[in-house]
């Protein structure tokens, strides 16, 4: 397959990702952390799928451009946060010794596709080895920070994206008066 059109895997298990954590992840946060507001309800999925719309919006620009060697630079870049995620949820079971919203399609879904996106970029010459070096680098901070977090508190990441989620919400005129 070649990346152009494999891009398109990324936010296919992107979206299947984010629909196990709209089943369950503000109600799992709330429940296990003592600092989520109680609108994490609104924020979270508001977050959720924007989030995941911009990387949609920007996997099809990608792929009108075909131009594979920036689809790469770019589609792995828009992937380390999102595989960090994953890690973070398979680590957080762990920790937490209970099921996760989103560690399923983590653990046999999303970290294999951008596994594979990371392996075809490099195969194809379209990536230098260290720059994906500097992204799985990224990942492995951001798992260790899961780790010395442990059960105690939310990783620093949550509360800004809860923050731009009640923004979104607020735009789109949702009611965020759950704050």
């Amino acid at each position: 397959m070649n990346f152009i059109l494999a891009i398109w895997l990324f936010p296919l298990a992107l979206g299947v990702h984010i629909a196990e954590e709209l089943l369950g992840l503000a109600k799992w946060y709330q429940k296990n952390f003592k600092e989520v507001p109680p609108s994490s309800s609104i924020s979270i999925p508001v977050f959720l799928i924007f989030g995941w719309a911009v990387n949609a919006l920007i996997t099809a620009w990608l792929y009108f451009l075909d131009k594979p060697q920036l689809a790469a630079w770019v589609i792995l870049l828009l992937a380390t946060p999102i595989l960090w995620n994953a890690a973070e949820h398979i680590t957080q079971t762990i920790i937490f010794r209970q099921y996760i919203p989103a560690v399923v399609t983590s653990a046999f879904f999303l970290i294999r596709v951008i596994a594979y996106l990371f392996y075809q970029a490099y195969s194809a010459h379209l990536v230098p080895v260290w720059y994906i070096a500097m992204l799985l680098l990224l990942v492995g901070v951001g798992i260790i920070h899961v780790i010395v977090a442990g059960k105690n508190q939310l990783t620093f990441e949550v509360l800004p994206f809860h923050k731009t989620g009640l923004y979104i919400a607020s735009r789109l005129g949702l009611n965020t008066s759950a704050e």
